[in-house]
């Protein structure tokens, strides 16, 4: 049998398989999608194409359905309750306000009060994005919840010698926590549109040839969204964020002394410091100069240049209204270099991926995982990806060196300088 014996659907059935499809979750979107191709009558293959399924795999949801319906589904999913009025999670009334674009930092601020006023516009933005995060219909949702929590964290770091650290301990353990648990996701998230780039260059006959990735990745896609949602919807998570509203409300507990115990004044003017807090960032980017221009660059010191990088970026960002007029392109320049070892690191990961999957059968675990016993597969579409990927991290390293000689040279450092100081005598 090809199939359920009928290619009937209710308009009720067909309300549910929409929403189903629309709803964010790749492995049940995708399952949804098909059944509505099968209700307007489209042949096995012309579905398998559209899904971008094996005809096998699509003949074997089709009779999953016939013999379950709706079972094939979570509980949650076909139940598809309206959005409560009372409910800030899931109605519009309460997504909270759009942020501003910056946080408003004056050249007298004291370093407390410029924490206080970056860590709050970046925790606008983490709420800003939550609920577009547990909807899943949009994954740059997520993105953007991830990228709030790391400035958050890069802040932090930042201002941790000038405030009292004891004051935000709980608000960083929060911070990785809620990072972590989005991270899982995204990174998933960025291999498959990477792996969706490399199928878009394949012939129609070989759009199969990771069909058993796909499988795995969605098993995997399923088990972090569950889990981040888990954490999102947890007493730690909304703790964590009843804490840092209520030190946002009252930054003046997270205070320092103004003087050491020998009397000695403690600096804390933002404009007499935000020198100090650029050039250390940047004095660490070229720290590593000497070692990735060695003939043999090795990779791991590449991903720590590339979150050296991203600190001093950030940081830029942060004082970008103080800053002068050439900060934007500085921003840009080092969001080149960011991006470019970015897409050397997921290549990177990809290929780690890639060769666990062929070697053990599963998903980023090698044969000590407790997800049963390793089965080796026969997949030489994965192992032509794995050599794709292979092929582009080595371009990548080859082409670095060009993409740095930029900062090498003494009018970057000059550039960083004069942005610095751009106040009038």
């Amino acid at each position: 049998m090809s199939g359920p014996p009928s290619q009937e659907l209710s308009t009720k059935e067909r309300a549910l398989l929409d929403y189903i499809a629309n709803e964010g979750r790749p492995v049940y979107a995708r399952r949804a999608r098909l059944l509505l191709l099968w209700g307007q009558g489209l042949k096995i293959g012309e579905i398998a194409s559209q899904v971008q399924l094996s005809p096998g795999r699509v003949r074997y949801w089709l009779r999953a359905f016939a013999r379950k319906r709706w079972h094939i589904f979570p509980q949650d999913l076909i139940q598809t309750p309206e959005p409560s009025a009372s409910d800030p999670g899931s109605s519009p009334e309460g997504v909270p306000p759009e942020p501003p674009s910056r946080p408003g930092l004056e050249p007298e601020d004291s370093m407390l009060q410029a924490a206080g006023k970056i860590l709050s516009l970046y925790f606008r933005r983490m709420l800003q994005h939550e609920r577009g995060t547990r909807l899943g219909q949009d994954m740059e949702e997520l993105h953007d919840m991830r990228v709030a929590t790391r400035r958050m964290r890069a802040a932090l770091r930042m201002f941790g010698p000038y405030v009292q650290g004891k004051a935000f301990r709980p608000i960083r353990r929060g911070l990785r926590r809620t990072g972590d648990a989005l991270g899982a996701v995204r990174d998933l998230d960025v291999f498959w549109l990477k792996t969706e780039q490399y199928l878009a260059g394949l012939s129609a006959e070989r759009q199969g040839d990771l069909d058993l990735l796909r499988q795995a990745w969605e098993v995997e896609y399923e088990q972090r969204r569950q889990e981040m949602l888990a954490y999102l919807d947890g007493k730690r998570y909304a703790r964590f964020k009843e804490r840092f509203d209520d030190l946002l409300r009252s930054p003046q507990r997270a205070a320092r002394p103004l003087f050491s115990d020998k009397g000695e004044a403690r600096p804390r003017r933002l404009s007499d410091l935000l020198p100090v807090l650029v050039s250390e960032r940047l004095a660490q980017v070229l720290a590593y100069d000497e070692w990735v221009m060695a003939e043999d660059m090795p990779l791991g010191q590449l991903h720590r240049l590339r979150i050296a990088a991203k600190r001093l970026r950030y940081a830029l960002e942060f004082f970008q209204e103080l800053l002068g007029p050439e900060a934007p392109l500085l921003i840009e320049k080092l969001k080149g270099l960011q991006d470019h070892l970015g897409n050397l690191q997921d290549a990177v990961v990809a290929s780690s991926l890639l060769c666990d999957f062929l070697a053990w059968g599963t998903w980023g675990h090698g044969p000590a995982s407790d997800r049963g016993p390793a089965v080796s597969v026969v997949a030489p579409g994965v192992a032509a990806y794995l050599a794709a990927r292979q092929a582009e991290l080595q371009q990548l390293v080859e082409s670095f060196p060009q993409v740095w000689s930029d900062f090498r040279e003494p009018e970057f450092r000059r550039a960083i300088a004069r942005v610095v100081f751009p106040w009038p005598e």
